[in-house]
């Protein structure tokens, strides 16, 4: 039987819970949440879920393993002590990360020194390379390239989940950023509800090494939407609803879409375990995150490498 930890078990920490209670393998997993408040929720879902996996909850992490997978789930801050403790103590062999990786370089170094160091084969979860329609658009349309993609919307979090839409147009076109633009953000930013952190309007545009374009515009306004479309080099456009898991092709056609949730993706797991993992490699993630940072640095007007108040 694996032994899988899970450390943060908060909002996107208790959706990775919901898939590995999911997994069709039985496995131990041990669940790492400090604040104590949760618990009862996590226990909560744990029971409901009435899996055969055998679950354990800890307000700390363990001094040693094994452990065969480490999901590390909590906010950008303390993730690279939370790192350098996890590859110190278990030398995990696979690892996910959730994003934003950190608020500075000198984090996202520090983070692929220690996972080096400890031998542990890292991704990073930007979960739209595993949706069924984005595997299917980048086979189908592998040669109508260079694929661009715009996202419209609402109050979807602009500062945290940009990055979701930076690994999906590399994973589309199979190409690297080169460049990021903020001059048509907002100035500034407004306060979160996450206390710490600022949430950015405006649009954020980034280019491909491919010549494919990123254009991502989030507007300040009271209901959270979010739409994208993927064009294609002559022009043709597929509109894409991930909510509905809905996508209308350009002869007007609608079809299901296949958008999965984290919570939908027990998959993730099973592959990591089995050294096959489709996430996007720690390394692509960490060129991604520095391009993103510096941009991000420059909006904010703030100095080289101080923190990112986005997480």
């Amino acid at each position: 039987m694996k032994t899988i930890w899970l450390i943060g078990c908060g909002n996107i920490g208790f959706r990775h819970l919901q898939a590995l209670l999911a997994m069709d393998e039985p496995a131990r997993i041990l669940v790492i949440e400090p604040a104590k408040a949760l618990h009862d929720r996590i226990s909560g879902e744990v029971t409901a879920a009435g899996a055969g996996h055998q679950v354990t909850l800890a307000t700390e992490l363990p001094q040693a393993g094994p452990v065969d997978l480490a999901v590390v789930a909590t906010a950008a801050p303390p993730r690279a002590a939370i790192v350098r403790a996890l590859a110190m103590r278990a030398r995990p062999p696979a690892v996910i990360l959730e994003k934003v990786l950190a608020q500075t370089d000198a984090e996202l170094q520090s983070m692929a020194d220690d996972l080096a160091a400890a031998g542990s084969k890292t991704h990073v979860n930007c979960p739209r390379r595993y949706f069924p329609g984005y595997q299917a658009l980048r086979r189908d349309l592998a040669q109508a390239g260079p694929l661009s993609v715009e996202v419209t919307g609402s109050q979807f979090g602009l500062g945290s989940n940009a990055v979701h839409f930076l690994d999906l147009i590399e994973f589309l076109n199979a190409s690297p950023l080169v460049t990021l633009d903020t001059a048509r953000l907002t100035p500034g930013g407004k306060p979160s509800k996450r206390q710490g952190f600022q949430e950015i309007y405006g649009t954020l545009t980034a280019a491909l090494d491919n010549g494919a374009t990123l254009r991502v515009t989030c507007a300040d306004a009271p209901q959270v939407q979010l739409d994208l479309a993927v064009v294609t080099a002559d022009g043709r456009r597929y509109a894409i609803s991930e909510a509905t898991s809905r996508m209308q092709a350009p002869d007007g056609h609608a079809m299901d879409f296949g958008t999965r949730f984290v919570s939908q993706t027990p998959e993730i797991y099973a592959d990591a375990l089995a050294g096959r993992c489709a996430l996007t490699p720690l390394a692509d993630s960490l060129r991604q995150h520095r391009l993103y940072l510096a941009a991000l640095r420059g909006h904010f007007g703030l100095a080289p490498d101080a923190p990112v108040p986005v997480s």
